[in-house]
């Protein structure tokens, strides 16, 4: 059995980035979470919010709106 690596998040409350065998196998890379999931629009910026090219690297964030289900609540601002 292969090992496939993904990145699960408790506040997602899923995986964000995977290899989703399902939709299309992707080549295995070691210590590589894959692709993001379907609904989530991850994009690397650098210290200005500022989109990076392909191969940098930078903060890994995800783009609004949200598939469902994910962020059901804000830290310490669960009334939010």
């Amino acid at each position: 059995m292969p090992v496939i690596d993904h990145c699960w998040r408790t506040e997602t409350g899923w995986p964000s980035c995977t290899n989703c065998l399902g939709l299309r196998p992707l080549p295995i890379v070691p210590g590589s979470s894959s692709r993001p999931v379907p609904g989530f629009d991850m994009q690397i910026l650098d210290d200005h919010g500022d989109r990076l090219p392909v191969g940098q690297v930078g903060a890994l964030v995800i783009k609004q709106p949200l598939p469902p289900g994910t962020f059901i609540m804000l830290w310490n601002a669960s009334e939010r």
